[in-house]
């Protein structure tokens, strides 16, 4: 067993001068970039914050910068000639003190272009939504297309005698009744959960098309 006496000159020897600072006491702690340093605690607070900046600047440049590079080398251009808009536009054909100060141009003249929102955004209301089943919509017949006649994708009939499109995009909630009824409840589009409003919200789908909403819905 250690004890406290010699557990207390073991703590005092591991404190050091915070070697960025050199004002403070800190302890060894590895950095960001995995190195090990003695940090004080503010010291080490803006290793964190520099390390958070550099990596989102990198994940927000890369993609654009890639997807611009293998865009325009497909289209015929040069990868020099690229690489020439870069390194203009980044100033590196400069002298050294010509470039920080390019740099330091640039970059305040687009933070005040492009400057961080103030205001919080009001936040939307939460979506209710009451459904009455009996007021449903029920599809009484299915038309194939007929592109001879300028249709170009089957469509089905309700008992109101208007015509219903179906995507196979449209997110769905499917209620199987008792009856073999199914209640088709259209939630949103592709992922999204807003409802077109020209499109159906619901509709009843009685058994003997189900099979044909079922192939519009999900095609093979």
């Amino acid at each position: 067993m250690v004890k406290l006496p010699q557990l207390s000159e073991a703590l005092k020897s591991t404190w050091n001068i915070c070697e960025d600072c050199g004002e403070a006491h800190g302890l060894p702690i590895s950095t960001p970039t995995g190195l090990g340093s003695v940090l004080c605690i503010p010291c080490y607070t803006q290793h964190l914050l520099w390390h958070a900046a550099h990596g989102q600047l990198e994940a927000l440049v890369s993609p654009i910068v890639g997807a611009w590079a293998s865009h325009w080398m497909k289209s015929g251009v040069p990868f020099r000639e690229l690489l020439g808009i870069v390194t203009d536009l980044a100033g590196t054909d400069l002298d050294f003190d010509s470039t920080r100060g390019y740099h330091a141009r640039a970059l305040r003249r687009l933070s005040r272009m492009h400057p961080a929102p103030t205001e919080v955004p009001d936040r939307a209301p939460a979506l209710r939504t009451v459904l009455t089943p009996d007021d449903f919509p029920t599809l009484v017949e299915y038309r194939p297309a007929a592109p001879d006649q300028g249709i170009s994708q089957p469509y089905f009939v309700d008992d109101g005698g208007e015509a219903v499109v179906l995507f196979p995009t449209m997110d769905t909630l499917v209620i199987l009744q008792p009856d073999g009824t199914h209640l088709l409840i259209v939630t949103g589009y592709a992922g999204k959960t807003t409802v077109s409003a020209n499109g159906p919200t619901s509709l009843y789908v009685p058994p003997r098309l189900w099979e044909q909403v079922d192939a519009v819905l999900n095609p093979v």
